[in-house]
């Protein structure tokens, strides 16, 4: 016989009850540490005592949660080595970046070292011409 206890099932053994749990089998457990006195108390038998409290119901969540924690952590697991080979990609993208830059860099220099030669000869060719200021002339 069973009795119900502020939600709880208690199995009675002799003057005492003795806290009943349910694990995601259906199984069973008795924690023969919690108890209570029983005197007073209606008794139930197992089909009422699991009617009762509705234990296939909590059985039920208690596996689609069990169930909803392993597919979270796979997912998760899926995703945290995407998240891995996304970063080690932007690494090495960021890499290859700061290569090119630096490239550009030089490319650009060389460029503008070639032009300046280039142009260097033409400027020294040409003759300059001298152009006198009259500084004395006197403004009105």
């Amino acid at each position: 016989m069973y009795i119900i206890e502020e939600g709880k099932a208690y199995f009675v053994e002799g003057e005492v009850g003795c806290l009943v749990n349910f694990d995601t089998t259906g199984k069973m457990l008795f924690n023969k540490e919690k108890t209570i006195d029983i005197k007073g108390k209606t008794l139930y038998t197992y089909d009422e005592m699991y009617a009762k409290l509705n234990v296939a119901y909590m059985i039920a969540q208690a596996k689609a949660k069990k169930s909803a924690n392993e597919t979270d952590n796979e997912l998760i697991k899926e995703l945290t080595v995407k998240v891995d080979e996304l970063t080690k990609e932007n690494s090495e993208l960021k890499a290859l970046i700061k290569e090119l830059e630096s490239k550009t860099v030089e490319n650009a220099k060389e460029l503008v070292n070639e032009t300046v030669d280039e142009i260097k000869p033409e400027v020294e060719e040409k003759p300059t011409e001298e152009v006198k200021i009259n500084t004395n002339k006197k403004h009105k």
